[in-house]
């Protein structure tokens, strides 16, 4: 990726195809896209370049199953697509087989719709849709500024996203949803506009509200409710899916999750504490992935690892996502069930071989390397813990919960031996895969909303408050890395 400024009083060549740029606009480079900016007068995050790829990659990978299951059955095309009118542009679906039918539903600057029509193969028509008169001019100077193929395959519309979808029902092979916020609004729509063995790819960035910060606010838009707790990165996704999959069965659909992740946020008694749980809910339960389409997904962005400025982002990503334990929801945090115990915690590869041991499962989490995914119950969880604070003895605090969980004597006496499997590479001779790269410039993130002046951060405040930062977290930093170097060479272990 990249970004070139065109000068106010003249305009420039882009690098890419040797286009005048306007005077007044700069050009930003994304795969084989490249889209004209002013100011923030369209909402554009660079940060949003690791969505995009894992996009290009998911739906490549889509495109050539969709063809692979149609040849399968004569050739016929399943998709029963309807003509309609959307705010002056007609789309028309038909029965005759010819390339994937997609719609972004709120396509902003449409780079995302461009990117779709120049990278991947069998693309047929992109509807890319927002509702901002304005910002659909810029999509349409943008999309005649990619070139013919791109004016020819890219249909702009201005409209209300969900009357767009409401409007064209069954007509897609793919929806895609990428809000500045919640998708909560969109979804009923959305499940009906995708053809039947579409795909409906869905984004949320209100991670606040979904890992627990505002439980009203995330029930009354996705009608569960969260628990603020370490493993909210993967609640957060099952969340969504529990929306998307109640929003298709009042549809009288269903849905098969095939990639989902977390990228960049009655009373019982606790037998272990006495205390009272804490209820959330409801979520999705059952596994998160497709394993074979992650690897087929994989295997595609390794073929044309030159396309995707986020290679190694995505590669990392895929590779944990393949590598999780499918059929246990959730994670622990180790280093949060320690703090409980007011105990040092143990490096995760001897955590990892107490459970091997034992002979449960056990991998890490895409979500954060921090996190352990395994089969075992809490009671022998705990019993491992008890075990390692027996031979790392700490200081209680009368009436704590962990004087209440330390009191009882570990049914599981736990071996903490290395077990071999804990740590081992994919094989002899290969590379490690990062797992977690590090971002590639500071504050890499969201950006504001378009249509609001940009505001620069001085470089010494900048510097000032990034040292603050670095001296109050030196000890959280160094368990990151540490758990990052065990996940980077840890396998996911099936006894």
């Amino acid at each position: 990726m990249a970004d070139t400024d065109a000068a106010m009083n003249g305009g420039q060549q882009d690098m890419g195809g040797g286009r005048p740029i306007p005077p007044g606009y700069a050009s930003k480079i994304e795969g084989m896209a490249t889209i004209l900016q002013k100011g923030n007068e369209v909402f554009y995050n660079p940060a949003q370049v690791v969505n995009r790829d894992l996009s290009i990659a998911v739906l490549s990978y889509f495109s050539q199953q969709r063809a692979s299951e149609l040849a399968a059955h004569g050739g016929g095309n399943s998709r029963n697509k309807k003509r309609a009118t959307r705010g002056g542009v007609q789309y028309t679906g038909n029965n005759q087989r010819d390339g994937l039918h997609i719609l972004e539903g709120l396509a902003a600057s449409g780079l995302r719709s461009i990117r779709y029509v120049k990278e991947i193969e069998g693309v047929s028509r992109v509807v890319a849709n927002d509702m901002d008169p304005s910002v659909v001019d810029a999509m349409r100077r943008n999309i005649e500024f990619n070139g013919p193929e791109v004016v020819e395959k890219v249909i702009p519309s201005v409209g209300d996203a969900r009357i767009v979808m409401m409007q064209n029902q069954n007509a897609f092979d793919v929806v895609d949803l990428d809000p500045y916020g919640s998708p909560s609004q969109l979804l009923d729509s959305a499940v009906q506009s995708v053809s039947d063995g579409g795909l409906l790819c869905v984004t949320a960035t209100d991670m606040a509200v979904l890992c627990g910060n505002n439980g009203e606010a995330c029930y009354a838009k996705y009608g569960s409710y969260p628990l603020h707790k370490p493993y909210c990165h993967e609640m957060a996704v099952r969340i969504v899916l529990a929306s998307i999959a109640t929003a298709a069965a009042r549809a009288k659909r269903y849905i098969v999750p095939v990639l989902s992740c977390s990228i960049d946020f009655l009373r019982e008694k606790c037998p272990e504490t006495n205390s009272g749980y804490t209820i959330g809910g409801p979520y999705w339960a059952e596994p998160i992935h497709d394993v074979q389409w992650a690897k087929g997904i994989l295997s595609y962005i390794r073929s044309k690892r030159e396309r995707f400025a986020a290679f190694d982002k995505i590669q990392g990503l895929l590779t944990t996502c393949i590598e999780e334990i499918p059929d246990s929801p959730l994670y622990l945090n180790l280093h949060d069930i320690c703090k409980t115990l007011r105990s040092t915690p143990m490096r995760h590869e001897t955590f990892r071989s107490a459970l091997i041991n034992a002979g449960y499962k056990v991998s890490g989490t895409h979500c954060t390397p921090l996190g352990v995914k395994t089969n075992a119950p809490w009671s022998v969880i705990w019993d491992i813990l008890r075990c390692w604070v027996a031979e790392h003895p700490v200081r209680i605090t009368p009436g704590s919960s962990a004087e209440t969980i330390l009191a009882k004597a570990p049914e599981l006496k736990a071996d903490f031996s290395r077990a071999p499997a804990a740590v081992q590479y994919k094989g002899k001779g290969k590379a490690k895969v990062p797992r977690y790269p590090m971002n590639p410039e500071a504050n890499w993130g969201p950006k504001m909303k378009h249509g609001r002046p940009s505001k620069k951060i001085e470089e010494g405040g900048a510097h000032g408050g990034e040292e603050k930062e670095k001296d109050g977290s030196t000890a959280q930093q160094e368990q990151v890395e540490e758990a990052v170097e065990a996940a980077e060479t840890a396998a996911p272990v099936v006894p």
